[in-house]
């Protein structure tokens, strides 16, 4: 992730702080490494995508305030990960929905473990084609699909096809 450790260290750090939580309680509730977290929070270590939502959820927050609390559009780079995710939208607490466009390169796959009870998520795929899998289910979807599914298990994205796949996802937490 480009360009934004700053951001996502400061914005841990101070939920971490507001909600009285020591390193070790915030990683009990994101279940992420209290060595992750410190090394986080220090800009020594960038999170992955997967490291990005496992945070939000535990901290119950959107993933667009963990990156950036600004509303325009923002690209954020997962190179090792070969993922692209620009945010088209940030969380709107009115409809309680944050808009992302992302392009997978031939082969990325993108892990995600449950998001908070009652988080759905919607794509559509604008080009190439998406496997995803939640929980035991695989569906693969193509350019013009959508698809719409509970986000509150484990999930994941991958391109196992030639070429790169562009689809939108509309994160709805009600």
């Amino acid at each position: 992730m480009q360009n934004n450790h700053h951001t996502v260290a400061r914005r841990l750090k101070q939920l971490r702080k507001d909600k009285g939580w020591s390193l070790t309680a915030c990683a009990e509730h994101t279940g992420v490494s209290k060595a992750m977290l410190g090394q986080i929070e220090r800009q020594e270590s960038s999170p992955t995508l997967a490291t990005l939502w496992k945070l939000a959820t535990g901290l119950n927050v959107s993933l667009s305030w963990l990156l950036n609390d600004e509303q325009q559009p923002m690209t954020f780079d997962f190179a090792h990960e070969r993922i692209q995710v620009e945010r088209l939208l940030a969380f709107d607490p009115q409809t309680q929905q944050e808009v992302y466009k992302l392009c997978m390169a031939e082969g990325a796959k993108s892990h995600s473990d449950a998001h908070r009870h009652g988080t759905f998520e919607m794509l559509y795929v604008q080009s190439g084609r998406l496997d995803i899998v939640v929980g035991e289910t695989q569906v693969t979807i193509k350019a013009g699909d959508a698809y719409r599914f509970d986000a509150a298990q484990p999930h994941s994205y991958i391109n196992r096809y030639s070429g790169k796949t562009e689809f939108v996802a509309v994160i709805n937490y009600r």
